[in-house]
Parts: C-alpha cells; sequence; structure tokens
C-alpha cells in the first residue's frame, strides 16, 4: 500500500462525519450532496540525493470538501485540516509529518453533473510522508 491509500484510510478514520467518502481524482456518483473529500496531487514532492529517492518526500495535495451546507462544510474542512497539521501519525507502511495548509479557499455553491448542490472548501495541503 503506498501513502496516498494511507492517508486514505488516515482520513475516513479520523473524519467520520465524511463516512467512507474519501476519494482520489474525482467525487463518486451517488455520493449527491453528501459530506465528501476529494484528494488530487498537485506536487509529488519527491526529494532526492546523489545515491537517489532520500526517502522523505513532501507531496502537495489539493482537498476538496463537499457538503449541502457551508457550514456543514466548513466543519469537516476543519476536522480535516487538524488531521493534516497533527504530526507524527503512522498508518500503514507510512508515517505522516506536519501538514502546511499553503492556500485555501470557499467556493460554491454550484450543481454537480449528478443534480447534487453543493458548497465546497478548498485546500492545498503540502506535507510529508516516510514510507518504509
Amino acid at each position: 500500500m503506498a501513502w496516498p491509500d494511507d492517508l486514505t484510510t488516515r482520513l475516513r478514520s479520523a473524519a467520520t462525519t465524511a463516512g467512507n467518502r474519501v476519494a482520489w481524482y474525482e467525487r463518486q456518483r451517488g455520493w449527491g450532496d453528501k459530506l465528501a473529500v476529494l484528494l488530487n496531487l498537485e506536487d509529488e514532492g519527491r526529494d532526492y540525493t546523489h545515491d537517489g529517492p532520500s526517502g522523505l518526500d513532501q507531496p502537495e495535495v489539493m482537498v476538496d470538501v463537499f457538503g449541502a451546507s457551508g457550514s456543514a462544510v466548513e466543519a469537516l474542512a476543519g476536522a480535516v485540516r487538524t488531521i493534516f497539521e497533527t504530526p507524527g501519525q503512522a498508518v500503514g507502511a507510512t508515517r505522516f509529518g506536519m501538514g502546511f495548509v499553503r492556500a485555501g479557499r470557499t467556493l460554491g455553491p454550484e450543481d454537480m453533473p449528478d443534480g447534487a448542490r453543493v458548497f465546497r472548501r478548498r485546500m492545498l495541503v503540502r506535507f510529508s510522508v516516510e514510507t518504509a
């Protein structure tokens, strides 16, 4: 299991209000206006030495939080931010370092292709990962 899978597991276990609605790349069909977290890799953040990859990567992830109301989205976004900003968490083969929210903004409401009307909060987060 790679760090993206471990990050999904970490978010699913800690952001309980989103339940299992945490996904990479696209919002899943059938989620409607339910609270959900969508992740997209912005920068792999691979760190190298003259001998090759150092083992400490600092990826940058775009995090979108969706929901039926602005207040619910802000609450979940706060919980997700806390998860990223808590250092030293190990999940699977990955040890997560401190995350830094580099940018954030509120979007929405907007109509999604599945007919749901959702509010959205977007955060750009850089954090460090070490994999075994």
